[in-house]
């Protein structure tokens, strides 16, 4: 009986791949399957790893091994305990950031949550609250 369900909810969106065909949200080109970004795009994106500021999360420009903090987050602290951003902000990110936030990009939600899961996984497992920011006061 699982199996048949299975099969049958896949057919919905076989039916719409087949009328309209999965495409990069941020190119147009076709791509394997709904919601996946062209490989083109995708090798230009800088995503942020370690070695990066155990506070505000930006990269550091040399190896080094443990936890730092960097030297803006030593001499100013600031008001939060821990952030962390996905991509560095260039010309290859910017456009995607920018759709998803103020151009109504909703087709790039799932893309944004995956990225962002996986950049605050750390974060998100020590957390005790997350309060989302509004991006205008109103």
């Amino acid at each position: 009986m699982q199996i048949i369900k299975h099969h049958a909810l896949k057919w919905p969106g076989l039916l719409l791949d087949l009328v309209l065909p999965p495409r990069c949200p941020m190119t147009g080109a076709l791509v394997g399957r709904q919601g996946a970004l062209d490989p083109e795009y995708w090798a230009k994106l800088n995503f942020i790893r370690k070695p990066f500021c155990v506070t505000c999360g930006n990269p550091f420009a040399n190896a080094i091994t443990g936890e730092m903090t960097c030297g803006a987050c030593m001499e100013a602290p600031p008001i939060y305990g821990r952030g962390r951003a996905v991509l560095r902000y260039d010309d290859a990110s910017a456009g995607m950031i920018l759709k998803y936030k103020h151009a109504d990009g909703t087709q790039l939600a799932h893309i944004m949550a995956h990225f962002m899961m996986q950049g605050g996984s750390e974060v998100l497992r020590k957390a005790d609250l997350l309060i989302p920011v509004p991006l205008h006061r109103w």
